[in-house]
């Protein structure tokens, strides 16, 4: 699997920005680890260091362990994967041990909630796709993108407990802008307007950009179901 990282030539821009982020974060494991650096939480940032490669090599599990790689072409993991790396990028801009930008004061917090979430949406949509895409050719979109956004919201719950207990339990600072007493409900706020701005996007666009990266013979397969289902 590592050698999915490796920087090759053959590979996209965006494949190579995820090789990139994939082998700082590895770095960024030992150099909080070891506190080089002697930056604030050394052993909680080498941890979220860790769970960022994490992050980075689900795509690519998913698509060599799942139906997924049998139905899109490579430009569909290397997208995801981007995908990710800009979520990672949010989180690691405004978190202390990084660029710091949650403590400016500036609405970052608010805008990561935003983006994140959208993205989180727009990952979750493409990755199940296949599995409800017989009620999207049906034209039944609502309970897909109900899902996503149920989905979504679920993690962006998840992530204010762990905000919350992290704090409690590690010693860290994780409630974004600093004194806000209403930290949680804008982030629950702006989670929710980040989903469902990447909801209407999906209705839109989803299903045109989920053809163009799916295999020839899959997109075969498909127009000769929907002729069969045309005839009945």
């Amino acid at each position: 699997m590592i050698d999915h990282f490796l920087f090759k030539s053959k590979y996209p821009f965006i494949k190579k920005v995820v090789n990139f982020f994939f082998w700082l974060f590895i770095f960024l494991i030992f150099f909080f680890f070891l506190d080089v650096g002697r930056g604030p939480d050394p052993k909680f940032f080498s941890f979220m260091a860790f769970v960022s490669v994490l992050a980075l090599l689900v795509p690519i599990f998913i698509s060599r362990w799942g139906k997924l790689g049998k139905i899109y072409n490579k430009d569909f993991i290397y997208t995801i994967e981007f995908l990710v790396v800009v979520c990672l990028i949010f989180g690691w801009l405004g978190a202390r041990g990084g660029v710091g930008l949650f403590w400016i004061g500036v609405g970052y917090d608010s805008l990561d909630h935003f983006a994140v979430s959208g993205l989180i949406a727009i990952c979750l949509f493409f990755l199940s796709f296949h599995l409800f895409e017989n009620y999207w050719k049906n034209k039944n979109k609502f309970f897909p993108l109900l899902g996503v956004f149920f989905a979504t919201m679920f993690i962006g719950v998840f992530n204010e407990f762990f905000e919350l207990y992290g704090d409690k339990l590690m010693g860290t600072e994780m409630y974004g802008e600093a004194g806000d007493p209403f930290d949680t409900i804008k982030d629950l706020i702006y989670d929710v307007l980040g989903v469902l701005v990447a909801i209407v996007i999906c209705y839109i666009k989803g299903e045109e950009w989920i053809n163009k990266f799916k295999l020839k013979k899959e997109k075969k397969r498909w127009r000769e179901r929907l002729k069969i289902k045309r005839k009945r």
